[in-house]
């Protein structure tokens, strides 16, 4: 259909007009923009990406509910030695609670980075999880944001 004289419609298969460049050009400057800012910013790459998708505009959350962990950050982990690893999970508890947080109860999270990750909250949008990872840092903790994982063993809602 036409918008009229003027604005034919364009060809359902063929090479987008001028406009719709134009357009795309710009969507893709402003998400390479948010991106810089993101980087600027200390955020990790899948952070970066995570907010230049607009997972944290409108609303905050994104369709799949799941919100962004501020984690603190300790020792690298040997996954074979239970001992090590109970160790550097001690020594983080040690440092959080010197901190002055004080937590209900210790969630741990793996990741590839192979260190111990101790989960000190889950916030809903990444902006926020940000203001109080910026605020944790400032008391000395070595903090960072990740995704939140869905729970093991927990089916996405439909």
């Amino acid at each position: 259909m036409s918008d009229g004289p003027g604005h034919p419609e364009p060809p359902a298969e063929g090479p987008p007009s001028g406009s719709e460049l134009a357009r795309r050009v710009e969507a893709l400057a402003e998400r390479a923009h948010t991106l810089a800012e993101a980087t600027v910013r200390g955020l990790s790459p899948e952070e970066a990406v995570a907010l230049a998708s607009g997972l944290d505009a409108a609303n905050g959350v994104d369709a799949s509910g799941l919100g962004w962990w501020v984690l603190a950050v300790g020792a690298a982990l040997d996954p074979d030695d239970f001992a090590a690893r109970e160790a550097a999970r001690e020594a983080l508890l040690e440092t959080v609670r010197g901190a002055g947080v004080l937590l209900s109860e210790n969630v741990w999270v793996w990741d590839a980075s192979g260190r111990a990750l101790l989960v000190l909250a889950t916030l809903p949008t990444l902006t926020r999880a940000g203001r109080v990872a910026e605020r944790l840092r400032r008391k000395g903790l070595d903090v960072a944001v990740r995704r939140e994982l869905p729970e093991r063993g927990s089916a996405p809602d439909k």
